[in-house]
């Protein structure tokens, strides 16, 4: 069916004059990335205004992404494990900041992300076998890591001395989940 939604959305780009024919197989290719990408999120979302969640996944989410585009970690084989996966860690993220928001005493926390930055400094960038990474690449992953933990550990450290606990908890968490991920994906 997404292959066949994507196909008549390219052929009418086509007689419109937008897109060349021989373009179709790239196109088509990012068309279906596209629906998967909002199709999850849509689906992060629906589940996470169910569990009354929403702020806590959006913040969750706006910490996770951008990182671990660039780090990699654990990869799933197939396209619905990697969803379905992908669904149950961000509602977690998002149930761990709703959670930790409420605590008084976050010293043990702080010393579990202070290792998760480390581990997350020293490991990344991670391949998969769908993606392995040149020397290169390597390179230019392990910078733009290394430059966007920078910016979210700041981020962190401000709203931990602002007392903004749901952004503070939620870029700790997201270090700690990429930490982890990094681990498992470095074992595959």
């Amino acid at each position: 069916m997404l292959d066949k939604m994507t196909e008549q959305l390219f052929d009418w780009q086509v007689r419109a004059g937008i897109q060349r024919e021989a373009d179709r197989e790239l196109y088509q290719y990012a068309y279906r990335l596209l629906v998967h990408k909002a199709s999850g999120l849509l689906l992060i979302l629906g589940l996470s205004i169910a569990a009354g969640i929403v702020c806590e996944t959006i913040v969750f989410i706006a910490a996770f992404m951008p990182l671990r585009q660039y780090a990699g970690g654990c990869h799933l084989k197939s396209a619905g494990s990697c969803l379905l996966f992908s669904l149950f860690v961000v509602m977690m993220g998002g149930y761990g900041v709703h959670g930790m928001a409420s605590l008084t005493e976050d010293t043990w926390f702080n010393i579990v992300w202070y290792l998760a930055v480390l581990a997350i400094f020293f490991l990344a960038p991670v391949g998969c076998r769908n993606k392995t990474l040149d020397s290169i690449e390597r390179k230019i992953y392990r910078y733009r890591t290394r430059l966007i933990l920078l910016i979210e550990c700041a981020i962190c450290i401000v709203t931990g001395l602002m007392h903004w606990e749901m952004l503070y908890f939620a870029v700790q968490i997201s270090h700690f989940v990429l930490a982890c991920s990094l681990i498992v994906g470095k074992r595959q």
